[in-house]
This record gives C-alpha cells, structure tokens and sequence, in this order.
C-alpha cells in the first residue's frame, strides 16, 4: 500500500545528466534548459541574446557540476568568474539551490543581467538532478557502480541491455519527429509565485528540494519509463521511441513548472521596491522542522520504493530469513539512509537471489523494529555498506544483540558495523576510506595501467573467487562505492568463531568472512561488495537493468554465507547446480 498520494508527485521531477562527469545528465541539461527558455516570460528573455540563451542552454545549466567548491572547473564564459568568485568566498556547494536563490535575486536586483543568467542555469540543474531519471537509487548505482555511466561493465566488459536515461531524453527531444510531445506538454506553461513573503520562499524551497529527492524513489512512473527503455534497447523500434518520448514528455512537465515558478518567484522579488531580506539560517531551522513533522507523519518506505518492484514480501512467515530494510532513501544527494548509500540497492539485488533460490524471505522496517523472535525469523540479513556516523543505532544493536542471544543467526552484510555490535567479533579494523585522487580499494591499482588483481577464497574448500579482471580508464570517486569490509586478525577455529572467507591479494592475505557463537545463536559477517554484480563474475550481459540481481558469484557466496549458519532450518528448494 502506497503511504503517500501520487497525484502530485509529477511535479518532483526533471531530467538532466551531466557530461561533465558520470553521475549527471550532459545532453538532458540542454534539453530541460531548452525547454524552460521557451516558457520564461519575455520580460526576463528580451534582456538576452541568442549567444546569451546559447550559453544558459549549453554552459550555465551545467555550472553546478563545474563549480563545485572541491574541483572548480576553469571556464571562459562571461559569468564564469563570478562564480568561481562567489563558490570560493562563500564555500558553499552550487547544487544547494536555497543558496544560489538569493544570488540570482541579488544580481537581477542590480541589473547583472549575465550573472542572474548564469545562476538561473545553476538553479535549473539543481532542481533538476533531484528528478533525474538516473538519480533513483535503482539506476543511480547501476550506473556509477558497474561501469561509466552504466555504458560499460567492469574491466570493459559489454552489458547489452544497459540503457541512458540521459541520452533517451536528449536525443528525443532534439529530434524534430518527436520533440512535439514536448511542446505539447509545455503549451501554455507559465511560472507562478511561489509567495510574495521572502522568507516563505525560501523555506518552501528548501523543504520542496528535500522530498524531492525522497520521492523520485518511489514514483511508478519511473518503473514504466525505465521498461520502456529496456524494450527499446531490445528491439530499437520507433514505436517505442515515441512511446518513451512521449512519457517523458509528460514526466517533465509539472518537474518543469517547479524551475519556472522559483525563476519567477526571484524575479518579483528582485522587481521589489524595497530590497527583500533573505535570512537563510531562520529559514533552514524553520524548514527543518517543516521537514521533520512532515517525514514523521507521511514518510515515504521503503516498501514504496521501485528498487522493490516485485520482490518486496513483508508478510509474517514462520521460518522466513528476516532482511533489514531502512526506509531512508538512500540516494547519494540526499543522505540520511543509516546503513549506507547503497543500501537499498544492494538489498533489492540480495532480495532478488532469495527470491531466486526460492528462499522465504520477510522485509523487516529499520525503523519500526519491533522485537524479534527467532522461531519467526530464525536468521536476519542486513546490508550495510556503510554505517552512517552520528546516528543513533542503539535500539538497533539492543535489539540485535537479544535476538542472537536468544538463538537468532544475523548475518551482516557490510561495510562497518555499530560500535557494540563490532565487540562480538574477532579483533577486526576497518581500512580507511579513500580521499580526493587516493583510492584505497581492498583490492590494490597494481600498474599505471589501473588493473587489479585480487581473489576471495572460501576457507573450507579452497574455492577461489578472483575479482574479474578490471581495467579502469578512468576510476571515479564512487566505481564499485568505498569497497571497504572489516579485516579481522587471524585466529584458530574453535568452537566459539570460524573464519570462512579471506581476501588475497599480492599485498594483503586477511580474513573478510567470519562466524561467531554470540548466546544461543550466531554472528555471521561477510563483505558486501562479494554481492556486487560483475565484480566477481565475467558474465558479459545482464538480463535486467531495472530488475538487477544477482550474478552467478554471488547466488554461491550467498549460499556459502546462508550455509555457514548451518543450524538453520532453511533448505533449498531448487537449489541451482553447483559451478
């Protein structure tokens, strides 16, 4: 059941990606900006030449990636400095479109005709992204995890049913057989004040930004268009070309109304006679609190959530593998998921390989724990690629804790694990996490040509499991995410703790995969990232870029990791052959 009215949620959402680098939209920002400049009012163009509309197309919309304040971009635009300028004075990121507001107000106040131009492209981007058809978690990570932005796998290796939201939303809207769904769509669109009181403005702003980025996780219509787009990789007809056009088309529509309706509500403001008064501390504080009753009376979860569709079961059956599920979005622009960035992502993709294995399975909610019982559950899964730092995770290691003692089996998928609940195991470290151009992957760049080489070995047989045979032209901040697990000291097996898993490489030889007795029951911990498709499998395709699972790799380690627990009254039903 939907916790939240749709009816609405259109207007969250606007594409655009960046070439500038993998993680935004480069041809769907001149789309969008394209599409807003035919629906500003003449007032605001008529102080423009065509060079200068060139420019918010082509150049400005995409400045909020240009100028972030921890790798400024050298550009030769007219505004270009000023926003060098103002990024390093202030120290604040562009993307933040309740910052850039006052700017463009400011600017257009004092007749800065070039710079208001510049940060109204600013602004177009930054509402944008937070609708962009690859920023959902379900392709965000498929993008940036499994290749340059999604077009290639691992090492090179080809995925044929991949698709670019970006390059579907530029191309068909630049092509002049379809780009009427687009002005149809727009026909008549104009922007309206958001209020006549500053301080309101800027707080709807902020809280409208916030959502945003929660609901496009959990619009429907997402799901329909992602189809879509794997149909048209499939059989590349004009018929679902016009088809995908047209539904972003009406996608973008209201998302468009959100960037016209800030661009005009800045310029009533800017035409004020007195000069408005933007306080921004009140208004994040104001906004804070708007946000917060908000999420506590009409949250998005995460059974909303696409990344879900079709695999979420949270119905009680006795002697299902319980699996921890936040319902925190846990996208990267907005943060806030406890358990790390890829949280949901790489659950749906574990939730996929249970479904597959035909092993009962029950989506548990992180935040409404309740206490569990081990005859319900008799093992609960968590994937954690990262534990947020700052958050409060004692009712969770409270409850963790009992349930084990009890005679409950966790088995931890990470990433970190709360301070507490790390006292249970072995002695372990956490290696640090990479900074600016330093990648500090478990798995070591061995030459200038950015290979790798590494292998997992399953300690009981042997069995080795090397990391594909990756070569990065380019290794980005977040390819393959913060590969990071707990390292533990090596120790004998006795009765109490058994090490199942290590990592090999030609500098390292640790153990990564443990069990230990805790009460009556058990602590299973293994890394995450041995889940991550393509990382340990050469597969050449996958079948689904929307409907991700897991590889062959990862359905054996998972079978390995279910298996170690071996009091568990699970079995496999159509267990697969073994490789």
């Amino acid at each position: 059941m939907m916790h939240r009215s749709f009816t609405t949620l259109a207007s969250a959402f606007l594409f655009v990606f960046t070439a500038y680098n993998a993680f935004a939209w480069g041809g769907g920002h001149d789309s969008q900006s394209d599409q807003i400049w035919k629906n500003l009012p003449e007032s605001f163009k008529s102080h423009f030449t065509e060079k200068q509309r060139q420019d918010f197309v082509k150049h400005y919309s995409h400045y909020t990636d240009y100028y972030a304040a921890r790798k400024p971009a050298v550009r030769k635009e007219p505004a270009a400095e000023c926003c060098a300028r103002t990024v390093k004075e202030m120290k604040f990121n562009p993307h933040k479109t309740h910052i850039v507001f006052p700017l463009f107000v400011k600017a257009w106040r004092e007749k800065k005709y070039e710079d208001a131009l510049m940060w109204a492209g600013c602004m177009t981007h930054s509402i944008g992204d937070m609708g962009a058809l690859n920023h959902p978690d379900i392709i965000w990570f498929s993008h940036v995890c499994l290749g340059w932005s999604g077009a290639m796998g691992p090492g090179g290796r080809h995925i044929a049913s991949v698709f670019a939201p970006d390059s579907k939303y530029n191309y068909t809207y630049f092509n002049k057989d379809l780009q009427a769904f687009y002005d149809k769509a727009m026909d008549g669109c104009e922007g309206k004040v958001i209020s006549s009181n500053p301080q309101e403005a800027l707080e709807h702003i902020i809280v409208r930004d916030h959502f945003r980025k929660e609901e496009m996780n959990a619009n429907p219509f997402v799901y329909e268009i992602f189809l879509q787009m794997e149909k048209y990789n499939k059989d590349n007809s004009p018929e679902t070309l016009a088809k995908i056009a047209n539904k972003l088309a009406q996608y973008t529509k209201s998302a468009n109304q959100e960037i016209l309706d800030t661009l005009v509500t800045g310029i009533a403001f800017a035409e004020m006679t007195e000069e408005p008064n933007f306080d921004r501390q009140t208004a994040e504080k104001e906004a804070s609190k708007k946000i917060a009753a908000k999420i506590s009376k009409d949250s998005i979860r995460a059974s909303d959530m696409i990344v879900f569709t079709g695999i979420w079961q949270d119905k009680p059956l006795k002697g299902a593998v319980g699996v921890l599920v936040s319902d925190r979005p846990s996208l990267v622009y907005s943060g806030g998921c406890p358990l790390g960035s890829k949280h949901q992502w790489l659950t749906s993709i574990v939730l996929h390989g249970l479904k597959s294995e035909k092993i009962p399975y029950q989506c548990i909610s992180f935040e409404r724990l309740q206490e569990l019982d081990p005859s319900q559950n008799p093992m609960l899964l968590v994937v954690a690629p990262k534990i947020i730092k700052g958050m409060d995770f004692k009712k969770l290691e409270d409850t963790l804790e009992a349930y084990m003692k009890s005679g409950g089996k966790l088995i931890w998928l990470g990433g970190s694990v709360p301070a507490k609940l790390a006292t249970l195991l072995p002695e372990n470290e956490l290696p640090p996490s990479s900074k600016g151009n330093t990648y500090l992957f478990p798995f070591p760049i061995i030459d200038k040509d950015k290979r790798i080489k590494a292998e997992f070995i399953r300690i009981s047989d042997g069995k080795k499991f090397p990391v594909a045979d990756l070569s990065f032209d380019k290794i980005t901040w977040n390819t393959f995410g913060e590969c990071r697990s707990l390292f533990f000291k090596d120790f004998n097996n006795d009765e109490t703790r058994t090490a199942f898993l290590k990592l090999k490489t030609p500098e390292i030889d640790r153990i990564t995969g443990v069990q230990v007795k805790v009460g009556k029951g058990e602590f299973v911990y293994a890394p995450w990232f041995v889940f991550c498709p393509y990382m340990l499998s050469d597969n050449r395709q996958m079948e689904s870029l929307v409907n991700l699972g897991l590889d062959s790799v990862g359905r054996e380690i998972l079978r390995t990791v279910l298996g170690v627990t071996a009091q568990a009254d699970l079995s496999f039903k159509e267990k697969p052959d073994p490789l």
